[in-house]
């Protein structure tokens, strides 16, 4: 992920990018806290409302609502295998908001918005697998 602001100040309201070590997933519903090179907290608390976990093509939330973040982690992926979050109530509809693409079988995706994503139909979790693995998504929402 590339940036190119100039201070921390900069990243008020951005999306925050974290690619984890798969030897190190966060597991269930951790949230780590996230900083700047310099050691500065950016987001220290996401004060979730409900979280899921989801293994397969499924309904996030199926009203409107808001995303505060979210974890994508493929094991024994396919190269290509994706998953789709989708501001809808079931896959194929709705929009696409976000496409998160496995580049190796084994890898782990974060993203945290400090503000919160609105969706204005629905949550929908939409993956897409060419073979065997495994796909985990947990969703932070309210």
């Amino acid at each position: 992920m590339s940036y190119s602001g100039n201070t921390p100040d900069d990243l008020r309201g951005a999306l925050i990018c974290v690619n984890t070590d798969p030897s190190d997933p966060p597991s269930g519903t951790e949230v780590r806290a996230l900083g700047d090179s310099d050691g500065r907290q950016i987001v220290d608390n996401l004060n979730p409302k409900t979280p899921v976990q989801l293994t397969a093509d499924g309904q996030v939330k199926a009203s409107a609502g808001t995303l505060f973040g979210f974890v994508i982690s493929f094991s024994g992926a396919t190269i290509g295998d994706k998953v789709e979050i989708r501001d809808a109530l079931g896959a194929g509809a709705g929009t696409v908001i976000f496409t998160i693409v496995a580049a190796t079988a084994d890898e782990t995706h974060s993203f945290v918005f400090e503000k919160g994503m609105i969706f204005a139909t629905g949550i929908y979790n939409d993956e897409t697998k060419a073979g065997g693995g495994t796909i985990n998504a947990t969703y932070i929402y309210e």
